[in-house]
């Protein structure tokens, strides 16, 4: 690797070295040594570009052109650093190219100290690669940076234009550098409109990339291809005639995956990546291979890792499978690590380790491959943090920033690796991002999609056997069409011609019961040497479907999505699930629970047996909502039978036993699954009147004696987890509430029918969430609060679960116990102290405009506020309304002299949208535009006469236009018909103020504080005062 990074002139010239070494190192001679031996900064480094007698420029159209020809003769990550450097060079060639030529005797001999300044930002900044998004420098760093250099330049008697020289050198270079044509996105370097494989773009392109390039040696690299590469043939199930109908086939992963739609953002202070709504804003795309080619061909990318964030089902974890398979070998060796299946706590480079053990038997070790690979460009695939940061005993919420110092630990070592990062989209709130990380959100499947995934199931059962679901069918239920795994569950569904159709008006959990219980009556058809029909089918199918429930609980109790064959047989055992399996060994006993279904994934795993460890089968749902829907239906059964028998008797009701349903709720929240509580909701309203009133006065009873509930030892083998009594209380209690509130519906309860039985109902709902607060994780308790709402003295389920930063706890707290006066004092203290604004959809508009605006009144930050600008919701009283904009007009008269253009513009458009710039005091208006005249032609609202009808406003404005030299036609037409207002002589006062803040000589600064901050709208003070000045 070259000494400075390729993104800089002296760092990519560096580079160039390499391949042309007489051309660069006579370059270097004539810039005065600046290249290759660090010299200090020189006229000839500075000015020698414009020098005509040294040819520099020449010599550098030369190289460049020179070397984007070798790129396709070079591989890996030396590729990688000439195609930066060949960029850099191009902005560098277009500054040299626009540049003036000096005559002889026009060039400087010494360089003063902004000189030196120029040195520096021309030889040592680095320009941005682009990474990801398409076309060059859509950040504006490359084009600030021939801007800023072209006016230094200038400062020295040259004057030009060098902005658009750059696009085309870049343009030029895409027509013999596909690099360059894939960061345009102008074009492909395949055929247009014809249908792509799996990725295939990505690994044609990337080839291509790399025609000239020799092969790569074998070795631990090859192991490692071979792995990889063997996905691609495999069928998207694993096919079993036993299991299916006979004349169902299944397409492989090549022929039938279907590249999603994706939104794409970079990390910064106002994303909310757990935010739909927020990310509903952003742009919907569908050229997911020519981004992640994008993002595999740039020098960047070693950097910083790139997030992907989905949903349940959004096709994640096949992503990572995929690319392990597409990425060329001759470039790229590609390790994938299920985060889910290594040592939570372990050290990165361990759990790499980890996952070369499981894909390879131990074949491969991470130190020896990153040795062999050295001419590739390793990529490390870390598939599912949200599961990582649950398991983890300790907190992962900093693991971004960990695999970025991996990268750079990694890159010091000239061993430079790229990571991606999936995590489902709900989690992102709850880990750290770095700023700068380009994240990418996986969407559901299009209508487009849906048909393209039915008629690769078409053309792979073409036979006309099966009955085939078509895309108008499967968008009836949109909820199963647009998720790949579950669209193909509703096509095996669908192929079996005795099934019921699904309809629109069934809700999901009752479809997901028709679904799941289709699989099951043919596993019990399957194992079973003799016809089952009438009772016994069903009673066989739903034995079947309550074992799968064990194992579902299993795996959320232990913060998992899976579960090993020993720890499902104990569970079996001791929740005394069937008598079949008293006797057995737990492993052959869970064998017998999953081994069979095709939504079930089996998998070798790590787990800790012995002293050295070893290998057992555990197993996963191919997507989580499975397991989800069959907790629910589990507890739906477990509520029903002890409402049954405490209440639904002919005797007495009596308390209770609620044993079970202790051992099965005391260990995780189930606000951590919101699906749990959405089907738990549908499944318990949809319950006969007399159990659904059974079921409700249980869950009233118990919840009501929840803090005093002892462990009656009925299930003691049950410990998914070694949690102590108090948390298991906790959990407990929370679940009995989310349970109830779920059964209420959307209204939810007041906090009196809650806890009925309560003295204090408030002061109980209190206590009960600080309790949750003292002795839950840090995942639950922010669960919790994303979950449960209390508005208005009614608790109830949030409609979605809405993601929170952890600074925002205390509000939320403060919010979940109905503590008004404690809430708005964090919110205000959270926008003063922490610069932090709160505010969620159907949040106290009021309260959080003014928390931010006072944060922004009072406090004199040289730089923009954190804000929001929401319209105020229907109904808002109008004195509410006015007094957020009278808060306004105080901040802009108080700050606009340090806020940016581009804030005021957006804060003055909100008004004007809002309630009208004239709701504004004249004095705020004419402040923002005498501090930033640009906003006259960025708001045109501002160009009405009437906002500046009062002396103060006229004085600005009239200071305004006496410094500028040529004042904007309407700004001296306003002026002047102000100044003949009968109340006040403003030129004469801008004259004396003009004159009282500036020296004749000097030019009056906007940016200080000590400027015209704000005028008393009261009448005009005498001529040459500055009565009224504050």
């Amino acid at each position: 690797m070259a000494d400075g990074s390729p993104l800089t002139l002296r760092g990519a010239l560096q580079v160039f070295h390499a391949y042309e070494p007489a051309a660069v190192a006579e370059l270097d001679g004539l810039l005065g040594g600046v290249i290759l031996h660090r010299s200090l900064p020189s006229p000839e480094g500075l000015w020698g570009w414009a020098d005509p007698r040294t040819g520099a420029a020449r010599i550098l159209r030369d190289c460049l052109g020179r070397a984007a020809a070798r790129l396709s003769g070079v591989r890996g990550f030396a590729r990688l650093q000439l195609a930066a450097a060949v960029h850099t060079v191009a902005a560098a060639s277009a500054l040299v190219d626009a540049l003036p030529r000096f005559e002889d005797h026009a060039v400087p001999r010494e360089l003063d100290q902004s000189d030196v300044a120029l040195f520096l930002e021309v030889y040592d900044t680095e320009l941005p690669l682009p990474h990801g998004v398409p076309g060059f420098d859509r950040s504006g760093a490359v084009r600030e940076w021939l801007r800023r250099v072209g006016e230094l330049y200038s400062s020295r008697g040259l004057e030009f234009d060098v902005v658009d020289l750059y696009a085309k050198k870049c343009l030029t270079l895409a027509a013999v550098a596909p690099d360059f044509l894939a960061w345009s996105g102008s074009g492909t370097v395949t055929e247009p409109g014809r249908p792509q494989a799996a990725l295939s773009r990505v690994e044609e392109m990337l080839r291509l990339m790399t025609a000239q390039a020799p092969e790569p040696a074998g070795g631990q690299p090859m192991a490692m291809r071979r792995a990889n590469r063997d996905f691609l043939d495999q069928p998207i199930v694993s096919s079993d005639n036993d299991r299916y109908p006979e004349a169902m086939v299944f397409p492989t992963i090549q022929a039938g995956y279907v590249e999603p739609s994706y939104r794409l953002s970079v990390a910064g202070n106002a994303t909310r990546p757990a935010d739909d709504s927020w990310w509903a804003e952003t742009p919907r795309l569908d050229d997911i291979d020519l981004m992640l080619t994008r993002y595999f061909a740039s020098y960047s990318s070693h950097r910083q890792p790139l997030l992907v964030l989905g949903h349940p089902g959004a096709g994640k974890s096949m992503l990572t499978k995929i690319l392990a398979a597409r990425l060329p070998e001759s470039s790229y060796t590609v390790v994938r690590v299920p985060l889910r299946r290594v040592t939570a706590g372990a050290r990165l480079h361990q759990q790499i380790q980890e996952a070369l053990d499981l894909s390879t038997h131990g074949r491969v070790e991470w130190h020896r491959l990153a040795a062999e690979s050295a001419g590739t460009v390793r990529v490390v695939l870390l598939d599912g943090l949200d599961e990582l940061l649950q398991a983890s005993p300790v907190d992962r919420s900093a693991f971004l920033n960990e695999v970025m110092e991996f990268q750079r630990a990694e890159a010091a070592q000239d061993q430079p690796v790229m990571v991606v990062v999936t995590s489902r989209t709900i989690v992102a709130d709850r880990f750290d991002i770095p700023p700068g990380t380009l994240i990418v959100k996986l969407e559901e499947f299009g209508d487009e999609q849906v048909a393209r995934w039915l008629a690769a199931w078409q053309r792979a059962n073409a036979t006309g056997r099966l009955r085939m679901l078509s895309a108008e069918a499967a968008l009836v239920r949109p909820e199963l069409a647009r998720q790949p795994l579950l669209l193909l569950m509703l096509a095996i569904y669908w192929a079996d011609p005795d099934t019921p159709e699904p309809t629109a008006e069934l809700s999901l959990a009752t479809l997901y019961g028709l679904l799941l219980r289709s699989f099951a009556i043919r596993e019990v058809r399957k194992g079973s040497p003799v016809a089952v029909r009438g009772d016994h089918l069903d009673r066989a199918a739903a034995d079947h479907l309550h074992r799968l429930s064990v194992a579902a609980i299993g795996m959320f109790n232990r913060g998992r999505q899976d579960i090993t064959e020993q720890e499902l047989g104990e569970d079996l055992a001791a929740l005394r699930a069937g008598g079949e399996e008293r006797g057995r060994l737990p492993e052959e006993a869970g064998q017998r629970v999953l081994a069979e279904f095709f939504f079930v994934h089996a998998a070798e795993a790590r787990t800790r047996v012995g002293r050295d460890g070893g290998l057992r089968r555990c197993y996963e749902f191919l997507h989580a909502t499975f397991g989800e829907y069959l907790i629910a239906a589990y507890l739906k059964e477990v509520l029903i039978r002890i409402g049954d028998a405490a209440f639904g008797g002919r005797f007495e009701p009596r308390a209770p036993e609620d044993d079970l349903l202790f051992a099965l709720l005391s260990h995780q929240v189930l606000a951590i699954r919101s699906p749990i509580l959405e089907f738990a909701g549908e499944l318990l309203g949809a319950l006969p009147a007399a159990d659904r009133e059974n079921v409700t006065r249980t869950l009233r009873a118990l919840i009501d004696g929840s803090q005093r509930r002892s462990d009656a030892g009925r299930h003691p083998l049950y410990r998914p987890t070694s949690e102590s009594p108090v948390r298991r209380l906790a959990t407990y209690s929370a679940n009995l509430v989310l349970l109830r509130l779920a059964l209420a519906g959307q209204e939810g309860l007041p906090v009196e029918t809650l806890c009925e039985e309560q003295p204090e109902p408030l002061e109980w709902w209190r206590s009960t969430v600080t309790l949750w607060r003292a002795v839950l994780d840090a995942g639950s308790r922010q669960a919790l609060l994303g979950t449960i709402a209390f508005d208005d003295g009614r608790i109830h389920l949030r409609p979605a679960e809405v993601g929170f930063p952890p600074e925002f706890a205390d509000i939320q707290y403060a919010r979940l116990t109905g503590d008004r006066a404690t809430e708005q004092q964090l919110r205000l203290g959270a926008a003063v102290q922490g610069r932090l604004v709160y505010y969620i959809e159907g949040d106290d508009w009021t309260e959080m405009m003014v928390s931010w605006l006072t944060a922004a009144t009072v406090l004199g930050h040289r730089h923009d506020p954190v804000y929001v600008l929401a319209k105020p919701p229907p109904g808002t009283p109008e004195p509410a309304i006015t007094a957020v904009v009278d808060l306004v007009s105080a901040a802009l008269r108080q700050q606009s002299w340090c806020w940016s253009a581009e804030f005021l513009r957006d804060l003055l458009q909100w008004v004007d949208e809002t309630v009208g710039l004239v709701a504004l005091t004249s004095t705020a208006v004419a402040t923002a535009v005498y501090h930033h005249p640009e906003l006259l032609q960025n708001v045109p609202a501002l160009r009405e006469a009437e906002l500046y009808r009062s002396p103060a406003a006229t004085t600005l404005l009239t200071a305004m236009a006496l410094e500028a030299g040529r004042p904007d036609p309407w700004l001296t037409e306003l002026c002047e018909s102000l100044a003949d207002e009968p109340e006040a002589s403003a030129e004469a006062v801008a004259v004396s103020l003009v004159r009282r803040w500036r020296p004749p000589t000097q030019n009056l600064d906007r940016t200080a504080p000590h400027l015209i901050i704000s005028l008393s709208p009261g009448p005009a003070p005498p001529h040459g005062s500055t009565t009224g000045a504050r």
